[in-house]
């Protein structure tokens, strides 16, 4: 049997520092082409994959339960910071609502002055529909 072209270290360094680069889950075929394409595409697979799994198990026995007093002023802050929240974001929508009530009573104000200001100007083009629209 012939040594690897690459030891299991050299292919988990690649594969660790094209995590880094790309910034996310790096495939074993990206990790093969960075060493030059050379070695067996499913040895690199294989050490990619057990080394990705044994990292979550370790990431799995770091996990530590929070103390409980820990854990409840926790969940208070959310609850607090979730009622100002929605505090902030009722009296925005109020404000708005507001805001679009006036705007709609300056645009009825609007619209009843030129209303006024269109039926003048139609009477003055009109004297006798006028005369007879009194009469009625």
């Amino acid at each position: 049997m012939r040594k690897p072209t690459y030891s299991t270290e050299e292919i988990i360094a690649k594969g660790e520092a094209l995590a880094i680069i790309i910034q996310g889950p790096v495939e074993p075929w990206r990790i093969h082409q960075e060493l030059g394409g050379k070695g067996r595409l499913d040895r690199v697979r294989d050490i990619w994959v057990d080394h990705c799994a044994d990292r979550k198990q370790i990431g799995q026995l770091n996990d530590v339960p929070l103390p409980a007093d820990v854990e409840n002023r926790l969940e208070l802050a959310s609850r607090t910071f979730r009622q100002e929240i929605d505090k902030i974001v009722a009296q925005m929508a109020a404000g708005l609502f507001e805001e679009h009530r006036r705007q709609s009573a300056i645009q009825q104000r609007d619209h009843s002055e030129q209303v006024i200001e269109l039926t003048r100007e139609i009477d003055g083009k009109h004297p006798i529909d006028t005369a007879c629209r009194h009469l009625s």
